[in-house]
C-alpha cells in the first residue's frame, strides 16, 4: 500500500513538472538569412530558429511558412523559396502564433530579359578613378562653387574654372560662363585668363565678344589673386581692367570661385560624372537585337548637317557573368571600305523587363599606350590624369572610362527619355577630349 502511494505521488510530481514545461511560452521566431536577393526562377533556402521566453531554443516547434506575394515568390513547407517574378516579398515563419519575417527580392535574370530588339534612348559618360590613398579631388568639368563677377561696360558671371599651377614657375587660370566640355573647338567667350610666371610677370585678361560680333580685350598688370591649392579656391579682389585698344572703357572683376570637390576613398573605384559633350546638331539612332540563341546585330544611323552615315554589325554573344555579355561583332561603316571585328564586354543593370541600363567600361590608360597612341607608358597616362583631377602624385592606380546607355525594348513600356542620343561605344571620343582638356587647361 505504501509502495502504491509512493508511486502515485511521484506520478503527480512528474505530471506537475511536465505541465510546467508545456506552459513555457514561445517568444520569438528568427529567420536566416534576414534578407536575400535571387533571380527569377532561382531558389533560396530559409531556416527558422524558435526561442521561448527564457531564451532557450525550441528545436521541436512546428513551423509554418508563407509568402506575402506568391506572384513574386513561393515558399514550401521546408522554407525553400522560389522566385516567380521580379519584385519584393516577405517570407514569414510562424510557430504557435509567434512569427518572424525575412525579406526576399526577386530580380530579372539577364538571360530572361535580354533577348529582343532594343532602342538606345540615352547615354551618359563618366570616369572611375581608383587611388592608393584616400583624398579629395577636384572636378573641373562641372560648375564650381561661387562666382567671379564682371561688372562695368561688360557684364558676366563666371562660374567655371580650369587651370592652376601648370609647372613649378607658371600659373594659368581660365574662368568662363560655360564648361569647356560644351565646346568642340576654340575658346569659350567670355573668358577671364589669369597668367603668372613667378618672379617675372603676371596679368589678367578678359576676352569677350561684343553685340556686333567683335572681340574685345580688357587687361591689367599685375594680376592680384589668391589660390589655395589644398581647397581649390580662387579669390580675386576687386580689380579694374581697361579695354586694351583705346582704354576708353573699363570693367571690374571680383569674387571667389572654387572647384567642386569629391572624395576618393582608397582602392575604391569612384565615379566622376562628366557633363554630356555636345556634338553639334548630330542626330543618332541605334538599335540592337539579341536573339535567345546567342545572335547579335546592330544598326547605328547618324545624321549631321544633312549627311547620313550608317554602321551595321552582326555577331554573337555569350554570358560573361551574371550581369555582363561578351560580344563578338563584325561591322561595316557606310563611309569606310571593308569589315572590322570588335570584341567587347557590355554589362547591364535591369530596371524592368522593358528598360535596362547598359554600360561599356575600359581601362583608359591601358588602351591608350604604345604605337601611335597618345602615351608612351601607362605611368605617363596616370600622371596626366592625376594632374587633371589634382590628385597626389603617384596615387592614381586605374582610370576607367564608362559609357552608360538606356536600352528601351521595342514594343515595350516606355521610359521618360533622359540623357542624350549618341553613337555606339564613344570611349574613343571621350579619351581624345580628356587629352585635349589636359593639354589646354591643366589644373596644376
Amino acid at each position: 500500500m505504501k509502495v502504491f502511494k509512493y508511486i502515485w505521488m511521484l506520478s503527480i510530481i512528474a505530471l506537475f513538472f511536465w505541465a510546467c514545461e508545456e506552459e513555457v511560452a514561445l517568444d520569438a521566431v528568427s529567420i536566416f538569412p534576414a534578407d536575400a536577393t535571387i533571380n527569377k526562377g532561382d531558389t533560396q533556402q530559409f531556416s527558422a530558429t524558435v526561442t521561448d521566453v527564457n531564451g532557450d531554443t525550441v528545436s521541436d516547434a512546428t513551423v509554418e511558412w508563407a509568402s506575402s506575394d506568391e506572384l513574386v515568390a513561393t515558399v514550401d513547407e521546408a522554407g525553400l523559396a522560389t522566385g516567380v517574378d521580379a519584385g519584393d516579398a516577405a517570407i514569414t515563419a510562424t510557430a504557435d502564433g509567434v512569427s518572424g519575417t525575412a525579406s526576399l527580392t526577386v530580380e530579372f535574370s539577364l538571360l530572361d530579359i535580354i533577348p529582343g530588339t532594343w532602342d538606345v534612348v540615352g547615354m551618359e559618360q563618366a570616369l572611375l578613378l581608383t587611388t592608393n590613398s584616400t583624398q579629395t579631388a577636384f572636378n573641373m568639368f562641372v560648375k564650381g562653387e561661387g562666382a567671379v563677377s564682371v561688372t562695368g561696360d561688360y557684364t558676366a558671371e563666371l562660374t567655371y574654372m580650369f587651370g592652376g599651377e601648370s609647372d613649378e614657375n607658371e600659373t594659368v587660370f581660365n574662368l568662363t560662363e560655360e564648361s569647356i566640355w560644351d565646346s568642340d573647338e576654340g575658346a569659350l567667350l567670355p573668358m577671364l585668363i589669369i597668367h603668372e610666371i613667378q618672379g617675372e610677370t603676371s596679368g589678367m585678361l578678359l576676352v569677350a565678344e561684343t553685340s556686333l560680333g567683335d572681340t574685345i580685350f580688357y587687361h591689367v598688370e599685375p594680376a592680384v589673386y589668391d589660390y589655395d591649392a589644398s581647397t581649390g579656391i580662387l579669390t580675386v579682389p576687386e580689380t579694374a581692367l581697361l579695354e586694351m585698344e583705346t582704354g576708353a572703357s573699363s570693367i571690374t572683376v571680383s569674387g571667389t570661385l572654387g572647384y567642386t570637390t569629391f572624395d576618393v576613398p582608397a582602392y575604391t573605384a569612384t565615379k566622376v560624372d562628366l557633363p554630356f559633350r555636345a556634338e553639334g546638331e548630330e542626330s543618332v539612332e541605334t538599335t540592337v537585337t539579341f536573339t535567345a540563341e546567342g545572335g547579335f546585330s546592330r544598326v547605328s544611323t547618324s545624321t549631321y548637317e544633312g549627311e547620313t552615315e550608317m554602321e551595321t554589325g552582326e555577331g554573337s554573344w555569350e554570358l560573361e557573368s551574371d550581369s555582363c555579355l561578351l560580344i563578338i561583332e563584325t561591322y561595316t561603316k557606310s563611309d569606310e571600305p571593308g569589315e572590322m571585328t570588335d570584341t567587347f564586354v557590355i554589362c547591364f543593370n535591369m530596371i524592368s523587363e522593358d528598360i535596362v541600363n547598359a554600360y561599356f567600361e575600359g581601362n583608359l590608360c591601358e588602351e591608350d599606350v604604345g604605337g601611335d597612341k597618345e602615351y608612351e607608358s601607362e605611368a605617363e597616362c596616370l600622371a596626366d590624369h592625376e594632374q587633371m583631377f589634382a590628385l597626389d602624385e603617384g596615387s592614381l592606380v586605374v582610370v576607367t572610362s564608362r559609357d552608360s546607355m538606356v536600352f528601351e525594348r521595342q514594343g515595350g513600356s516606355s521610359l521618360a527619355r533622359t540623357g542624350h542620343s549618341m553613337g555606339w561605344k564613344r570611349n574613343g571620343d571621350l579619351k581624345s577630349v580628356l587629352r585635349s582638356l589636359k593639354t589646354a587647361y591643366p589644373i596644376r
